[in-house]
């Protein structure tokens, strides 16, 4: 991280070369430089989460010039993205994110339903699964999968709508299948729609 530093000097002190002086996370301060660019090198700053730079300047090799408010930035570093899992709900799925350092609720996410395009980054959590939608259609997750080997970025996360049926049939159960079979037009032979979902759970 690289620092583009200036400073307004009072008018007798105008014309006069500074020199700065800065921190990390509230430790030493840095011997002084007269560079108005400072590359930040400091091991803190390899670790994720929020960091606070505070910078002081004066004029050159004067101590009682010295500013005594340094100036403060803020900056978060978060480089590992956040991941997510999908759980089902009555209607539809909900996408579960979780990051070490952003909040879920600044997560924004992008849907994308069987290969489809995927939809705008936003806050949307719920996925409603439309009427119809079969066993095995996919929904892809963009840049929530996996980490890249050559660490640049994350591929797509793809989960497969599986539907579980009943191992058993109840009486009403099997009273609602075969009304759903006779609404179809269907008989009760070994063909129609009742005697094909017995078939599954005997």
């Amino acid at each position: 991280m690289t620092l583009h530093l200036g400073a307004r000097l009072p008018p007798a002190l105008q014309g006069k070369p500074v020199e700065y002086s800065y921190r990390v996370d509230g430790g030493f301060y840095r011997p002084f430089t007269d560079s108005p660019r400072v590359v930040l090198r400091d091991p803190l700053l390899w670790l994720q989460g929020q960091h606070t730079i505070e910078v002081m300047a004066r004029v050159q090799d004067a101590p009682l010039t010295l500013d005594p408010t340094p100036v403060k930035l803020s900056l978060t570093i978060d480089r590992v993205p956040p991941t997510v899992r999908l759980v089902s709900t009555a209607t539809g799925v909900r996408a579960e994110a979780a990051d070490a350092v952003t909040p879920p609720a600044a997560i924004e996410l992008s849907w994308s339903v069987d290969g489809g395009p995927y939809g705008p980054f936003g806050d949307m959590r719920e996925l409603t699964v439309p009427a119809g939608t079969q066993s095995g259609t996919r929904f892809r997750l963009k840049g929530l999968g996996v980490p890249a080997l050559n660490g640049a970025g994350r591929g797509d996360q793809y989960v497969t709508l599986q539907l579980l049926t009943p191992t058993k049939l109840s009486d009403e159960q099997r009273r609602l299948l075969e009304e759903l079979a006779l609404l179809d037009g269907e008989e009760k032979d070994e063909t129609g729609l009742f005697e094909r979902v017995k078939s599954i759970f005997s």
